[in-house]
């Protein structure tokens, strides 16, 4: 007889609610995907800000809407500064192309690491960015099966301002299958050290 269980991996939903951001622009997703990662680990971070990295200002020096190349959201996504707290931080980010290795991308979800992926649904011409932040899996045997995958989408759609971009995708493989690049990212920290002074 062989048993099954099924158990849910990720950065918890209230913590993805409390960092979600929603793309002020339309083309705007991947800048934004960058944001919510970055906020998670503790980054203040805006997408507009990001996307100047890539975008071309206007006549006032704000972005303007514009889409990104796998190429051009690997440089947006290496970025180096001070969290929250104070720490120095260096983002290290691996672009991946397809295919997914499924191994690999249940490893960074079990060790609550956001993942950035890029894909194409159906005939649409361009690529839409959204953040694999869970999962739940079943363990078959010796074997772990993904049966669900929960997205953040940054779309302004208004389902998406209702359920801070959640979404479930059950159709694991085909959306596996659509995605056509992906970021797995790192986060190295470096304590600053403080002066110690004492009071008289």
């Amino acid at each position: 007889m062989t048993y099954s269980n099924s158990y849910q991996i990720g950065i918890p939903s209230n913590i993805m609610n409390q960092v979600y951001a929603l793309q002020r622009k339309t083309l705007w997703c991947w800048s934004t995907c960058i944001e919510i990662v970055l906020k998670a680990y503790g980054i203040r971070a805006d997408q507009s800000q990001i996307a100047k990295i890539i975008c071309p200002v206007d006549y006032f020096g704000f972005p303007i809407n514009c889409a990104a190349d796998q190429d051009e959201i690997t440089k947006a996504l290496r970025l180096s500064g001070y969290d929250i707290y104070g720490n120095k931080f260096k983002v290290i980010a691996s672009l991946k192309k397809h295919p997914v290795n499924l191994s690999r991308l249940y490893l960074e979800i079990m060790n609550n690491k956001p993942v950035i992926v890029a894909y194409k649904l159906g005939k649409m011409q361009m690529g839409h960015a959204v953040i694999i932040s869970g999962a739940e899996c079943r363990a078959i045997g010796g074997e772990i099966i993904i049966e669900k995958l929960f997205i953040r989408d940054p779309d302004s759609a208004i389902i998406n301002q209702i359920s801070n971009g959640r979404k479930v995708i059950t159709s694991v493989a085909e959306f596996i299958n659509s995605i056509y690049a992906h970021w797995y990212i790192d986060i190295e920290k470096t304590p600053v050290r403080r002066n110690t002074y004492l009071g008289w």
